[in-house]
């Protein structure tokens, strides 16, 4: 090593350079730390800024949240004061309707058929409502003119007011209204308080009453579905009958359900002779029949206060009238109607116009109970309130 060399790697040389190069390294692990710290700290600040925030946030939806509960407490109550108001039923029942049919849509589409069936009767409801009048109200303002005046809304009055069970005989005489004539209102009756809560009854009086049979009046319903299955097997029918098609066709004629089988499927399997097999196997087995409670009960409150009530059924009238007499509710009709009787049977409304017919009454002064569209579909060709009678019910 050069002497120069050697005179500058002195111990108080190295020493030094030794000194300053840890005094660098101190200098630059404190700045390090420091600008960590100040990092640190204005983080800190930040998330709490951050924090503090939120929590006034939280606060404010806190104030929304309970203020939007009183107001929906508030609207709540005010909803079930006008729910209490009878003028606001109807409006209720067909919101509930609506939101149940969606509901319905959504999560059981299998059951449409029957919410279109409901919101038919919801409609025909509405349409009571909005019309104002009933048939003795229609029949007063014919005769007696628009400028009648107190007269006419006396014997409105008198023609509406009925309560369940009692009598309304308003007579016109000629002294008092100048008619030269009498008129006679014909009883009717208010039905719900002797119907079940799960049965949509409109808001209106009725005169007569007609009842379909099989599923309705009576659960006989699953035992004609095993009579099919077995009549068809036994014909050989080359389709399936599922339990879907067969309530899809609850109401209509036997042989015509089969002619609408062989028109879906191609087939040749045939009508009267299904039928009649198909009879022969349901009269062995209708002592298993029971009655519907519901709406066997309807019956016999209208037939002890003296309504007007009538079956129309597309079965054979042996069969209804079996199936009833089993029930003890034959006695309670003196009007059965039965496919033979007209040349069309449901969904067309032949049945229910004779049956309304052989009552003394106009379509519109009836009520029909159903369990199938087919039926639905005839009371509203005929002009009639319907009220479905679901599965639930049976």
């Amino acid at each position: 090593m050069p002497a120069g060399v050697e005179s500058f790697f002195t111990p108080v040389n190295t020493f030094l350079m030794g000194f300053a190069l840890g005094a660098v390294f101190l200098i630059m692990a404190m700045y390090s730390h420091w600008k960590t710290k100040r990092e640190f700290k204005r983080y800190q600040r930040h998330l709490s800024d951050k924090l503090e925030l939120d929590s006034r946030n939280i606060q404010e939806l806190n104030k929304e949240r309970a203020k939007l509960a009183q107001e929906s407490e508030h609207l709540r109550l005010q909803v079930a004061r006008l729910n209490e108001k009878p003028e606001n039923k109807l409006q209720r029942e067909l919101e509930i309707l609506a939101r149940a049919e969606k509901h319905m849509m959504i999560n059981a589409p299998g059951f449409a058929p029957a919410w279109e069936m409901a919101k038919s009767q919801a409609m025909s409801q509405l349409e009571t409502e909005e019309k104002g009048m009933s048939f003795p109200q229609k029949i007063f303002r014919k005769l007696l003119g628009p400028s009648s005046g107190g007269n006419q809304a006396t014997l409105a009055e008198s023609s509406t007011g009925l309560n369940s069970g009692s009598k309304s005989d308003v007579a016109v005489g000629s002294g008092k209204l100048g008619l030269g004539c009498g008129f006679k209102v014909m009883q009717s009756w208010d039905l719900k308080e002797w119907m079940d809560s799960r049965l949509v009854m409109p808001e209106r009086l009725f005169r007569g009453i007609i009842f379909d049979c099989d599923g309705t009046l009576v659960d006989s319903m699953p035992i004609h579905y095993v009579a099919w299955v077995e009549s068809l097997n036994h014909h050989k029918a080359p389709f399936d009958f599922t339990e879907e098609v067969f309530y899809s066709l609850a109401g209509v004629r036997e042989q015509d359900v089969v002619k609408l089988l062989n028109e879906q499927y191609g087939s040749a399997v045939d009508p009267d002779s299904v039928a009649e097999y198909k009879f022969e196997l349901f009269q062995d087995r209708k002592q298993n029949v029971v009655e519907i409670s519901p709406v066997a009960e309807l019956a016999r409150k209208a037939y002890e206060n003296g309504m007007p009530i009538a079956v129309a059924s597309g079965s054979e009238e042996e069969t209804v009238r079996g199936v009833l007499a089993a029930n003890d509710l034959e006695r309670l009709f003196e009007v059965i109607i039965t496919p033979k009787l007209v040349k069309r049977g449901k969904p067309a409304p032949d049945m229910f116009l004779l049956a309304a017919e052989r009552l003394g009454l106009a379509p519109e002064e009836c009520i029909v109970f159903e369990d199938g569209e087919s039926g639905m579909q005839a009371a509203r060709a005929a002009g009639m309130a319907a009220v479905f009678v679901p599965r639930t019910v049976r």
